[in-house]
C-alpha cells in the first residue's frame, strides 16, 4: 500500500470518531428520577419523551431516567405511567454537558 493509500485508510477509519466528537460539542445529556410527588416512591417504567423527536426512554425499576445527546436549548418533556396524570415540562439546556431533572408525578384523581 502507498503512504497515500496508508493516510486514506487512517481517516477513513478514524471519521466515526470525529463524527462522534463533533455531536457530543453542541449537545447535552439530562438525566434525573422520576417519583409519586409527596413520596420517595420512585417510578419505574415511567416514560419519559423529547416532545417533537424520537428521543424517548423507560426509567428503571429505580425510577432513573438519561436523555442523551440532546440538541442545545428549550426542550418540552411529556413524562408518562399507567395510573397517574401524564406531565408536561419545560427544560432549557443551554449549556453542554449534563443537567439534572427530578421529576415528580401525581395520582389521577379519583371519583
Amino acid at each position: 500500500m502507498t503512504f497515500r493509500g496508508r493516510i486514506a485508510a487512517a481517516l477513513i477509519a478514524l471519521a466515526p470518531l470525529a463524527a462522534r466528537a463533533q455531536e457530543s460539542v453542541g449537545t447535552a445529556e439530562l438525566r434525573g428520577r422520576i417519583f409519586l410527588a409527596g413520596d420517595t416512591m420512585s417510578l419505574g417504567g415511567a416514560e419519559v419523551e423529547v416532545v417533537g423527536t424520537s428521543i424517548r426512554f423507560a426509567a428503571g425499576r429505580d425510577g432513573r431516567y438519561q436523555l442523551r445527546g440532546l440538541r442545545l436549548g428549550q426542550h418540552q418533556l411529556l413524562v408518562r405511567l399507567i395510573g397517574l396524570s401524564s406531565r408536561t415540562l419545560t427544560v432549557d439546556l443551554t449549556e453542554p454537558g449534563i443537567h439534572v431533572r427530578d421529576i415528580a408525578m401525581s395520582r389521577l384523581p379519583n371519583t
